[in-house]
C-alpha cells in the first residue's frame, strides 16, 4: 500500500536524502558526546529519537533495501558500490522498490 501516491521518484529521493542528512549529523553529534563526555555539547533527546527512528525504519525492509538505502543514502557510497551486490539492471529495479518501501515503512 502506498501512503502517498502523489509524490514522484525524485521528490522520494529529496526526502529521504533530508533524512540521511539529519541522521548522519544526529549520529556525528552523539559520537561526539560519547567521546568528549565533559564537553559542552549536551544531549539532545531528538537525536536519539532520529537514530531510533532511522535504525527501527531499516531494520524493518528488506537485505536490498537496507543495502541501497545505506550506500546510496547514508554513506553515499561511489556510483559503482553497488556491482558487488547487484548486476546493473537487478540495481535499478531494486532501486525503485528500495525507495518506496523506505518511505512507505517512515510512513510518509
Amino acid at each position: 500500500m502506498k501512503l502517498n501516491p502523489n509524490l514522484t521518484y525524485a521528490e522520494k529521493r529529496i526526502i529521504i536524502g533530508y533524512f540521511a542528512n539529519l541522521y548522519n549529523q544526529a549520529v556525528a553529534r552523539e559520537e561526539l558526546r560519547k567521546i568528549n563526555r565533559h564537553s559542552n555539547i549536551s544531549a539532545n533527546e531528538n537525536d536519539k529519537t532520529l537514530i531510533f527512528l532511522m535504525d527501527h525504519a531499516l531494520s524493518h525492509v528488506s537485505r536490498e533495501t537496507q543495502l541501497i538505502i545505506r550506500h546510496e543514502f547514508i554513506y553515499k557510497s561511489p556510483d559503482s558500490w553497488y556491482l558487488d551486490y547487484f548486476s546493473k539492471t537487478s540495481y535499478y529495479r531494486f532501486r525503485l522498490l528500495a525507495v518506496d518501501e523506505f518511505i512507505n515503512c517512515l510512513n510518509i
